[in-house]
């Protein structure tokens, strides 16, 4: 299994999480991979020197778990050095590298002309890889829809991936522009799938939505409608999940996922939407008697499930 949506921490974050403490969880979950937004870090992993201090730490840690992490990009004056880092063969650091960009929350606030430029730099840089797009919350009719034709208008070559995705209506859309678009794919994670809306620690970005959202998103989920499963994995905010892996999976087979439904959206699909081929199969190691992860995060927001 591969996350490919966790807040690492780290820096200014490191009384919450650590890149070491996360990839050290992740080998005892038996996950074989991480992505770490860069978007949720502090400070932002947004220029050359953030993603090489990033990358760095990782190595250092010399952990099997491979280590991927999403640069923020958006800014066009510093676009073809985020781009340098980005090299599906990049072997500079042991088990750690660049797998793909997030998009800049404030990009939408940019001008259709900056928009427009912004494609086509990365066009004319050549660069295939992932942009991860969180703009659900957007006000606009359909956001989704103005990335697609604004990036492939342009010539944009690499995937447009939307994540996390909060309803049943954001994904039908999607599935709407896949027909039209093959480099188009949608991602969401643990608490929009399971959790509550009237949680009163929620700090996430998108909100968590109703009930009947949730039951939606789930119907799309288990139909294979959704692309990607990550773990959304945010002790800053307030919402772990790195820990809960095996949880989680058993409360989805439960409510009828099929197993190669899960199996897609929690590796194949991930090594697909960001041209990868990390292997699925990593040993899982044995907890110590006096090591219990989910104890380290606090409450576990998936706990109550886990009793009904």
């Amino acid at each position: 299994m591969i996350d490919s949506d966790v807040c690492a921490g780290d820096w200014f974050l490191r009384e919450k999480e650590t890149i070491r403490h996360i990839l050290e969880v992740a080998g005892r979950k038996g996950l074989s991979a991480v992505f770490d937004d860069g978007s949720l870090s502090d400070p932002h992993v947004s220029s050359e020197d953030t993603t090489q201090l990033r990358l760095q730490l990782a190595s250092d840690c010399h952990s099997q778990v491979v280590y991927g992490v999403l640069p923020v990009i958006g800014n066009n004056s510093r676009l073809s050095d985020m781009v340098f880092q980005y090299s599906p063969g990049n072997t500079m650091f042991r088990n750690a590298r660049v797998v793909g960009f997030k998009l800049e929350d404030r990009f939408s606030t940019r001008s259709s002309k900056e928009r427009v430029d912004f494609f086509r730099r990365l066009t004319d840089l050549d660069y295939k890889g992932a942009l991860v797009i969180n703009c659900e919350e957007e006000k606009t009719e359909n956001p989704f829809s103005t990335y697609v034709y604004n990036a492939f208008a342009n010539g944009f070559q690499g995937r447009l991936h939307f994540s996390p995705l909060t309803s049943g209506r954001s994904v039908k859309i999607i599935q709407g522009l896949k027909k039209k678009f093959s480099r188009v794919s949608c991602g969401t994670t643990f608490p929009y799938l399971l959790l509550d809306s009237h949680r009163s620690d929620d700090r996430l970005n998108p909100r968590l939505r109703s009930s009947i959202n949730r039951s939606q998103l789930m119907d799309c989920f288990l139909s294979g409608e959704i692309d990607v499963l990550a773990s959304g994995h945010n002790p800053v905010n307030g919402i772990s999940g790195i820990a809960s892996w095996q949880d989680v999976i058993g409360i989805l087979y439960e409510r009828g996922a099929d197993m190669g439904v899960v199996k897609l959206a929690t590796h194949d699909n991930v090594n697909r939407v960001f041209g990868l081929n990390i292997n699925g199969i990593y040993r899982q190691q044995s907890l110590t008697p006096d090591c219990n992860d989910k104890d380290f995060y606090g409450k576990d927001p998936y706990a109550e499930l886990l009793r009904r």
